[in-house]
């Protein structure tokens, strides 16, 4: 596994286990994701995703 690879593995492992009700990951448009029910949201970087997730939450 190349370190790039590597690296989103453990960024995908961590907004999953901050988020449990949401699925998420990386797409090949290079966009983050997370869905929960009937909601999706995307953003261009894992921290994006992070912040806008938190939003939500509130």
């Amino acid at each position: 596994m190349d370190p790039q690879t590597a690296h989103d593995t453990d960024r995908l492992r961590a907004l999953a286990a901050e988020f449990t009700d949401w699925r998420v990951g990386h797409g090949g448009s290079g966009l983050w994701w997370a869905v929960r029910h009937n909601d999706l949201v995307r953003e261009p970087t894992p921290e994006i995703l992070r912040d806008r997730l938190r939003e939500l939450a509130t």
